[in-house]
């Protein structure tokens, strides 16, 4: 049994500084936290399998900011392009009408992300990212089968207040 989801829903804090190159052209380092929660049905020629997965994304890293309409960091439109250090933890509880079972996985990756942001005003900007973390999954052996599920990327969409 496979399973994912792609509008698992969830929530995440940062914190960034903004290191001006010039030009319009900045190195941003970064701080992040994003969990996400999803509820599955994971089904197979045995019995169908309840599945709720949580997963943890704590990261260290840094991305670089282009602002290439304006050419003056902090102003208009951006394109994103980063690297971070994550630390990826998915916990994976699963039930069917006669067993339960739960399970968690670990681990640590490398992992790029790329999207475009707004700034608005000097504290208020707005992103879109992808973040690729491929290969993350975690599977569950309930009663004579096993059941899985994978995330294959996130899409996050960030509001940042900056001080």
């Amino acid at each position: 049994m496979a399973g994912a989801s792609l509008f698992a829903g969830g929530y995440g804090l940062g914190f960034q500084t903004v290191l001006d190159q010039g030009n319009g052209m900045a190195i941003v380092p970064r701080l992040d936290y994003f969990h996400t929660s999803d509820a599955v049905t994971l089904t197979s020629t045995g019995a169908p399998v309840q599945a709720s997965v949580k997963t943890s994304i704590p990261s260290l890293g840094v991305d670089y900011d282009w602002f290439f309409l304006s050419s003056e960091t902090g102003k208009g439109l951006y394109a994103i392009a980063g690297l971070a250090l994550t630390s990826i933890s998915m916990e994976m509880t699963g039930t069917t009408a006669i067993y339960s079972a739960r399970d968690t996985t670990r681990k640590n990756t490398l992992i790029p992300q790329l999207g475009l942001g707004y700034q608005f005003s000097r504290h208020f900007s707005m992103e879109l990212l992808w973040r690729d973390v491929q290969d993350n999954d975690v599977t569950l052996p309930i009663g004579q089968s096993y059941a899985a599920y994978s995330m294959g990327g996130l899409v996050q969409v960030g509001l940042n207040l900056r001080f």
